[in-house]
């Protein structure tokens, strides 16, 4: 409903499976929906909408379903930079406080590794400890140029501790390629997604 809200797609595409019919149901006829039988990672999620928006659209939008503060003024200024940087992805980042509490709710979240003016995705369980206690991490807010992102999933390997595809490699796929790439930092709080009741609460006390 976020993403409806600003006005960038009238009808958003949203990946659906495990409680298929519950989301459908629940959020109607006003979304197309495409159905992840197997999942296989977040790169795979992205690649079984490839058949219905491939050649329709010039950028393609990719955001996580479990972020409930999600503000849709921050999903316009994704798409603006993008535009107005003419980057091949463009990427939101969040810093947490050094709060135990949200350092243990974020401790599955990916790492952004900068080295060297290069920027890549690191997810937490191949993450080695040092790693883990980078305080920049992955909210899941991306912005890519159409043509690119679907030449380039293919290439998506599941070499991985979850053997999964992950659509963050494209970002040290972008990298290596000389590609450009935008990135800025938005407020942590519109970074946590809801998997637990555990996380479920923290939200509820945050709102």
């Amino acid at each position: 409903k976020v993403v409806k809200a600003t006005g960038v797609d009238s009808k958003p595409t949203l990946v659906i499976g495990k409680g298929a019919n519950l989301v459908k149901k629940t959020l109607g006829s006003g979304y197309h929906y495409v159905l992840q039988s197997k999942q296989l990672g977040t790169g795979h999620a992205v690649k079984v909408t490839r058949q219905d928006l491939e050649g329709k659209f010039k950028n393609i939008l990719v955001l996580y379903g479990d972020h409930p503060l999600m503000k849709a003024s921050t999903i316009k200024n994704l798409v603006n930079l993008h535009n107005r940087s003419k980057a091949t992805l463009t990427l939101l980042t969040t810093l947490l406080p050094r709060d135990k509490k949200l350092q243990d709710y974020a401790q599955e979240y990916g790492r952004i590794i900068r080295k060297g003016g290069k920027i890549k995705i690191k997810e937490a369980k191949d993450c080695t400890k040092q790693e883990k206690k980078i305080a920049e991490y992955n909210p899941g807010y991306y912005c890519f140029d159409a043509s690119w992102l679907w030449e380039n999933l293919e290439k998506l390997n599941n070499k991985n501790r979850q053997k999964e595809y992950y659509l963050t490699d494209l970002i040290e796929m972008a990298q290596k390629q000389g590609q450009k790439i935008s990135a800025k930092r938005i407020d942590f709080k519109e970074s946590l997604g809801v998997n637990t009741k555990e996380q479920l609460g923290l939200v509820a006390e945050l709102l």
